[in-house]
């Protein structure tokens, strides 16, 4: 029996049963559950500051020129928190701060933090 006959008789029966379908299916949702759990886990809502708290904390930041760190009350549809904002306070008042171009209230301020520069 001749090499290409052997090939040709095993594909001709060959049957994989769906499997490589259903790899594909299963890696991609099992990639986006991953990723999904990572998202929840590093965005979940931190312990709320009092505006006292927050403008101190932004007090300090403005006079050292550090970085800040805010996350915002928000939350998206799925309930959770809006990507935190970094960068150094660019201006403010009593009411509201600027940081990288956003203007935040200062009501919605969940959270702040100076952050350490790499």
């Amino acid at each position: 029996m001749s090499n290409d006959k052997l090939i040709y008789d095993f594909f001709k029966n060959y049957q994989d049963r769906g499997m490589k379908k259903w790899t594909g299916f299963l890696l991609s949702d099992h990639t986006a559950q991953i990723a999904k759990s990572q998202k929840s886990e590093s965005n979940s809502l931190k312990s709320s500051l009092k505006l006292e708290e927050i403008k101190a904390i932004l007090s300090t930041a403005i006079l050292e020129g550090k970085i800040v760190q805010v996350q915002v009350k928000a939350v998206d549809l799925d309930g959770v928190p809006l990507p935190e904002i970094r960068g150094h306070v660019e201006a403010g008042d009593d009411n509201q701060v600027v940081i990288n171009r956003q203007i935040i209230n200062l009501s919605e301020i969940n959270y702040l933090e100076i952050v350490k520069e790499l």
